[in-house]
């Protein structure tokens, strides 16, 4: 060796070096990423420390042969928002690209909106436009674009981002803006092709606009460190997991500069013997690096981390990244007692003033339950504690804080908790949050954790790898020797190269892969100087997707192919379609007809031989043979002590014990065992698996409600929707449910009784459970494992005719039903008079599509095929994709069989006395929630315009004894000739998502919530249709104006927008269907949102390169109505415009409210301005269409859409 060789991860908080020196020994150093007052630099502090070079003598000259360094600089910054001044360049109608976003909100039941604070400070278009096909629509203006850009210099806007519709595909316009920037002067010019493979505008542009606001900033810290190295010395690394060239390192790349050398590391744990499991079973590796605030997981397999797209920080990137997931609990995480049950987290205590331990009068935190738990060793922490920061750990502020918790607990009226058995029950509500984050990454995906091995590293790991791994039945643990630094030891081993993402969206045929072929030959062509004389190693595999739909892609590698001709791509073709088909069906359990797949992207790595980095022995210690007193939360516990220099290859050991390591503590439960491998890893195998349940219990009345398992089990509950809907978005194929996420799946206990859903459509959380009931009363007789049942009746549950609901019931081993599992979906078409089965003009249910009664489809296991085509093809006006229908509908019930899994992983865990119990028990606590808040309100009244003159006339009256509320909406209109009469279960949904958002804290939507409301809906009247009323419009647009009256009512919030802005065209070949944001409504202290869904509908807008790939269209504007929001204290938000032009003959439906009577104001704020649609034809006449309206429309022509501002709250004083 010639010199050091360094890997170093510069953190938040600290900074981790490795090094050989050129003798071959190895060193490790953990410093403060920021000390002003003692370094200006942790990176090139810790080398000078490590090489002892002199201060005085320049890094340049030391005997430095490399340093690899991954740094959260980039990540910092974006969290900081201080990045350098940006400045948008975009397609003339856009905007408000990025403003407008997807249009969904993040809090289902938050009123106040909040949006993210956009990174670029400039933003202008310019007219020039290429279609989805390449034809030229509109030339390029560059003369504006010169006069916007030299209007932003004179400004000091440092870096432009360039991003154009299609530019993915045909860059052109792009390439040549560019080139005009940097002629008149701008330094940093990013174009959204080259920052990111996205075939999705707003993906690309948001990717574009974080690279220029992030390379700046890296530059210049890349620069200083280059200047005191010397060059050639230094490497950076990606998020992507590849080593780079400082002139290769750019903002939007090294947002997980850090955490994917953890990830790196695992990669490699996974392939190295003795870490993976037997061939039969998974093998794999999960990372679990727990840190001060958060927890970071992966999953490596066969020596890879998975690469996907993700947001950072609030901002989205298109662009492969290691797959780490983040959850928000460390060690600093905040236990606190929150409306009847343990909380633990979001919130940190941070560095300072820390865990009470700390000294400084900080919160309890995790680390002080592990303290009070004993499963941190006092002496083996250093002595930088206390208010002067060199005082020892403080055990007795850490168990005054937990008392003070156990305290405050019961003056709520809670139980009285010692304070070890409240750090065990905050210990295992961490841990829960911490296995469902693996379970995002492995059960949702098919995989069994099981079968796995968790590699634990971080400071705060080897406390919580136990507990996380009996959580997930994990048996087999690892830490490595290297574990409190282990993302430095990952980037040690990182190869140098780079990744790439090369979109091809094509169908699976011999011209893909022959573009795929050309892409791979270019990409090579454009190896960098750095790897050009380097033995490069090359893999590629296919992105792949159920074709026309399906968001999870498959990748199929790809061996010797890139020299094919013609006759040998078309013999691998159907290698590939067989391929693909065993993946999508080992993953959802089915394979549906007309499976054939595309190509999404082509893959591609090329990587240089990496450096070995392999652990050497530490320094060895005396052993210190010790006893320390320990408590698991029942009861005192003897742990055996161990320090790591005193272990020896192949020592056993086992729990209870503690293993005190140089960067972190090791706790070993009982029933773990603990061996040193010959190549110094501590592995841990499970001795016994834990007895069936928490608790042994016979009777539910024996499970006494307990607020620590109270949020166990509605975290627990909660995960199960949540990871059934993800089956069901990743596996659907039509737009409605794969990008607009029109959808909503639950659990619901043996009653019908809802108990948990993921936070999806609200319209449709508070409506399925009676669906579901209306199964359970037809088929009382006849449910029986391995069968199904399908409706979509608004008369039985129903909200409208195309969100079809599939019901699963679950069984026991003793034939008594547990449990039913739901997903209602909103199909593209159901058939009726309109395509997409949303007509303006309906007089009667049957006009709107086919109705389906709760039926049987699948028995014992196996879809009635036949019988499922029949309901759809039934009537006088059946589905036109009769096809399409049954696949959604096998993508509802794979969603189903997942919740079901889930559920029997449960009470196989905890046992069935104790999780029905909880199913009762999270009802009752949602249930007193209400009725304490419900005491705090006053009675009120509100009546709402709807634009064909029906009213909705509410009346609130409170019970201030019971918390209780009646809901009466006497004085309602009666049942209406046209579509807007709201089915019972919608209006039921409505005042349920009301309650919920009176609520401050996160509690689950259940049953809990209809306990104490009363509903008095007039018959046949607007609210309580009788059959055969048309009931489209009342699902989507009177739920609306029930939403804002009951708000009204309560003062709780002006009125929104009021409408969905329902848009529907279509003919025989092709039906589309989307909902149109607006402005939200302001409320007491603040302001509405502009661009954004409210209250029953969160579906988000079908990005406009999709729109324009897989339709007939152009979407030529979409942007901020401006001055559209209700004046006021605080202003109601804006509406939008959105215009699209039809290359083809459709017929066109719109369906919506408030365009004659605008969203009224509160307490003395404005109205919103109501809304517009018009029809512009190709001769540029002009149609105003009304309310409701179905029109036909000719190729050329297009359909407007101004969506109504929210009310404003409040006098302007």
């Amino acid at each position: 060796m010639h010199g050091w060789r360094f890997a170093i991860d510069r953190g938040g908080t600290f900074t981790d070096l490795l090094a050989l020196s050129p003798d071959g020994r190895r060193h490790a150093l953990k410093l403060l990423s920021s000390a002003p007052e003692q370094y200006a630099d942790a990176v090139l502090e810790g080398i000078r420390r490590l090489t002892q070079w002199p201060r005085e003598r320049s890094l340049a000259e030391a005997p430095i042969a490399s340093v690899r360094l991954g740094t959260t600089v980039a990540t910092n910054a974006l969290l900081e928002r201080r990045g350098a001044k940006v400045g948008l360049i975009l397609t003339e109608g856009f905007r408000d690209l990025l403003e407008i976003g997807d249009q969904s909100r993040s809090d289902l039941f938050d009123l106040k909106i909040t949006k993210p604070t956009p990174l670029y400070q400039r933003v202008a278009t310019v007219a020039g436009r290429v279609a989805a096909d390449g034809s030229g629509l509109h030339g390029l203006d560059l003369d504006a674009l010169a006069r916007i850009i030299d209007a932003w210099l004179a400004d000091g806007v440092e870096a432009v981002a360039i991003s154009f519709m299609h530019g993915w595909r045909f860059p052109d316009f792009e390439l040549r803006a560019e080139e005009r920037a940097r002629e008149l002067g701008v330094d940093w010019v990013v174009c959204g092709h080259r920052a990111s493979p996205a075939t999705r505008y707003l993906d690309r542009t948001h990717t574009a606009v974080v690279d220029a606001y992030l390379t700046p900033i890296i530059r210049r810290y890349v620069d200083g460190l280059e200047s005191q190295l010397g060059q050639g010395r230094l490497l950076l690394m990606q998020s992507d997991g590849a080593l780079v060239p400082p002139a290769q390192f750019r903002g939007a790349t090294a947002v997980l500069s850090g955490p994917a050398g953890g990830a790196s590391a695992c990669a490699v744990l996974s392939a190295a013997p003795g870490t993976s499991r037997s061939a039969e079973q998974h093998t794999g590796l999960i990372g679990f690096d727990m840190g001060g605030t958060s927890t970071d997981v992966c999953l490596a397999q066969h020596g890879t981390v998975a690469r996907s797209w993700r947001e950072v920080a609030g901002a989205r990137l298109g662009l492969p990244m290691l797959e780490v997931h983040t959850v928000a609990a460390g060690g600093g995480s905040i236990i606190d007692f929150i409306d009847g049950q343990l909380c633990v987290g979001p919130g940190s205590a941070g560095a300072d003033p820390g865990p009470a331990c700390y000294g400084r009068g900080g919160p309890v935190t995790i680390t002080d339950a592990n303290l009070i738990l004993g499963r941190l060793h006092p002496p083996d922490l250093p002595q930088v504690f206390g208010q002067n920061g060199t005082q020892p750990i403080c055990v007795s502020a850490a168990r005054m804080r937990m008392a003070e918790l156990a305290e405050s607990i019961v003056r709520s009226g809670g139980p009285r908790y010692e304070i070890e058995a409240l750090a065990a029950g905050a210990v295992a509500l961490a841990n829960e949050s911490m296995a469902q984050a693996v379970h995002g990454l492995t059960s949702a995906r098919g995989i069994d954790p099981s079968g796995l091995t968790l590699n634990g590293f971080g400071g705060a790991a080897g406390q919580h790898l136990c507990g996380v791994a009996d959580k997930l039945a994990v048996t087999r643990l690892c830490l490595h020797p290297y574990a409190g630094v282990l993302s430095a030891w990952g980037i040690g081993i990182s190869a140098e190269g780079r990744y790439a993402e090369l979109p091809l969206e094509m169908a699976l045929e011999v011209a893909a892969l022959q573009r795929a072929q050309q892409l791979l030959a270019d990409f090579i062509a454009q190896r960098p100087t750095s790897l050009q004389s380097r033995a490069i190693e090359t893999r590629c595999q296919l992105r792949t997707r159920l074709r026309g739909g399906g968001d999870l892609a498959f990748s199929l590698p790809l061996d010797q192919w890139e020299r094919l001709d013609v006759t040998g791509l078309a013999e691998l073709l159907p290698k590939l379609q067989v391929e693909f088909g065993k993946r999508f069906h080992e993953h959802f359990g089915y394979l549906p007809p007309n499976s054939d797949c595309e190509l999404v992207a082509l893959l591609v790595e090329e990587n240089a031989p990496a450096p070995d980095w392999a652990p050497g022995p530490g320094a060895r210690q005396a052993p210190e043979a010790k006893l320390l007193e320990g408590h698991d939360g029942l009861r005192s516990i003897t742990l055996a002590y161990y320090r790591d220099g005193a272990l020896t290859t192949g020592q056993n050991i086992a729990g209870p014990a503690l293993v005190s390591h140089p960067l972190s503590t090791l706790y070993l439960a009982p029933d773990w065992q603990m061996r040193v491998d010959p190549q110094g890893l501590w592995v841990l195998t499970r001795s016994a698996r834990q007895p069936t349940g928490e608790r042994q219990l016979n009777a539910i009345e024996a499970v006494a409600a307990d607020p620590v398992r109270l949020a166990l089990y509605h975290h627990r509950f909660m995960h199960v929707a949540e990871q059934m809907g993800e089956v069901l978005r990743s596996s659907a194929r039509s737009v409605n449910i794969r990008e607009r996420l029109d959808y909503s799946c639950a659990l619901f206990d043996a009653q019908g009784q809802l108990i948990a859903n993921a936070p999806h459509m609200p319209v449709h959380l508070g409506s399925m459970g009676e669906s579901v009931r209306a199964v359970l009363d037809q088929f009382a007789g006849s449910l029986a494992p391995g069968n199904a049942y399908i409706l979509n009746d608004p008369y039985r549950g129903g909200t409208h005719l195309p969100d079809i609901t599939v019901v699963s019931p679950a069984f026991g081993a003793d034939g008594a039903l547990l449990a039913l599992f739901a997903s209602r979906a909103h199909h593209a078409d159901v058939g009726g008079i309109s395509p997409g089965s949303m007509p303006a003009a309906s007089r009667s249910v049957a006009e709107e599509g086919v109705l389906i009664a709760p039926t049987q489809i699948v028995a014992g296991g196996k879809l009635l095929r036949d019988r499922a085509l029949a309901l759809f093809t039934q009537g006088h006006w059946p589905s036109r994709n009769p096809e399409l229908n049954v696949g959604e509908v096998e993508a509802q019930l794979a969603a189903n069989q997942r919740g079901i899994e889930l559920f029997r992983g449960l009470l196989q865990a905890h046992g069935s006395a104790e999780v029905n119990a909880y199913l009762k028990h999270v009802l009752d606590h949602t249930e007193g929630l209400l009725r304490e808040r419900m005491r705090s309100l006053g009675n009120g009244r509100a009546a709402v315009q709807m634009d064909q003159g029906l009213t909705i006339q509410v009346a609130i009256e409170i019970d201030q004894a019971s918390g209780g509320l009646t809901v009466d909406f006497s004085g309602t209109s009666a049942q209406s000739a046209d579509n807007y009469n709201a089915p019972s279960a919608v209006v039921r949904a409505a005042a349920l998502y009301v309650l919920r958002c009176l609520l401050a804290h996160p509690v689950p939507l259940n049953e809990g919530f209809a306990r104490p409301l009363t509903l008095r809906l007039p018959s046949a009247s607007l609210v309580s249709p009788e059959y055969p009323a048309a009931v489209v419009a009342g699902n989507v647009e009177t739920s609306q104006a029930i939403t804002d009256a009951l708000l009204l009512a309560l003062g709780a919030a002006a009125a929104s927008q009021g409408t969905m802005n329902n848009l529907s065209f279509g003919n025989s070949q092709f039906q589309y269907y989307e909902t149109i944001c607006g402005g939200a409504g302001a409320g007491p202290g603040f302001a509405g949102a502009s661009a954004v869904h409210t209250h029953m509908t969160n579906s988000r807008i079908t990005d406009p390169e999709v729109l324009e790939r897989r339709f007939p269209v152009r979407l030529e504007q979409f942007e901020v109505r401006a001055d559209s929001g209700g004046w006021g204290r605080w202003a109601g938000g804006n509406g939008v415009l959105r215009r699209i032009r039809f290359d083809q003959a459709v017929e066109l439906s719109i369906l919506a409210n408030r365009r004659r009577h605008r969203p009224p104001g509160l307490q003395g704020g404005s109205p919103g301005s109501a809304g517009l649609t018009r029809v512009i034809r190709q001769d540029g006449s002009v149609e105003e269409l009304s309310f409701a309206q179905s029109i036909e429309a000719g190729p050329g022509d297009a359909i407007e859409v101004q969506t109504p501002g929210g009310g404003g709250f409040g006098s302007r004083g």
